[in-house]
C-alpha cells in the first residue's frame, strides 16, 4: 500500500509519528526512476520501503530506513538481460524553519528541506535514493557473465582483410609513395 507515503507530509506530521512508515509501491508511481531503467519491467515489481521517523529537536526530524526492490538492466558486459537488486540505505534530517512573531504565535512556516512550504515529498525522496543506487555500469557477477555473446558480436564486426587486422598498413603506404628516390 502507498498511502504511507502519500504526498505531501508537513513537518509536524512526522514529528509527530511513532511508528515506522512501510510501504510497497508499483513503478507506476515512481516514473522518473522507471524513465532511467532501459528494459521494460515487470508488472509484478515493486518497491518495499521501510522509513522510520525520529524527532530529534523541536525543529528537526531524522528519518532512517531502507528501500529495497530488483529491476532488469542490461548487463554491460555480454548485454544479456541482468536482474539487479537494489537495497538504499536512507538517513534524511527535516528541519523546520518555524519563524514565530516573537508572541509565541507560529507563522506556519514549515518548509522541510526543500524552502517551498509545500511539505515534504517522501515519494520524490525514496525516488531520488532509487535513482542514485542505480550503478552506472551494471554488470553480472564476472563468473555468471555471458561475455562469450560481446566477443561473439565484436569478432563478426571484424573482416579478414589483413590491411585492416595492421592498423597502420595505410601509413606504410602513404611514406613509401612519398619517399624521395
Amino acid at each position: 500500500m502507498s498511502g504511507a507515503l502519500r504526498r505531501p507530509y508537513e513537518f509536524d506530521e512526522l514529528a509527530a509519528m511513532t511508528r515506522p512508515l512501510i510501504a510497497t509501491l508499483s513503478l507506476d508511481e515512481l516514473p522518473r526512476f522507471v524513465e532511467a531503467l532501459e528494459f521494460e519491467q515487470k508488472d509484478s515489481t515493486t518497491v518495499d520501503c521501510r522509513l522510520e521517523p525520529r524527532k530529534v529537536d523541536a525543529n528537526t526530524v531524522e528519518m532512517t530506513g531502507s528501500v529495497r526492490t530488483t529491476v532488469q538492466v542490461c548487463c554491460q558486459r555480454c548485454l544479456e538481460t541482468l536482474a539487479l537488486d537494489l537495497q538504499a540505505l536512507v538517513q534524511w534530517s527535516f528541519t523546520s524553519d518555524d519563524t514565530g512573531d516573537g508572541a509565541g504565535n507560529d507563522t506556519g512556516n514549515d518548509t522541510g528541506t526543500n524552502g517551498t512550504g509545500a511539505g515534504i515529498d517522501l515519494l520524490s525522496w525514496v525516488e531520488d535514493e532509487l535513482l542514485l543506487s542505480l550503478p552506472q555500469y551494471p554488470t553480472h557477477v564476472q563468473a555468471t557473465c555471458g561475455g562469450d555473446s560481446m566477443k561473439k558480436y565484436m569478432s563478426e564486426s571484424v573482416t579478414d582483410d589483413k590491411e585492416s587486422v595492421t592498423p597502420f598498413a595505410d601509413l606504410k603506404k602513404l611514406l613509401s609513395e612519398k619517399k624521395p628516390s
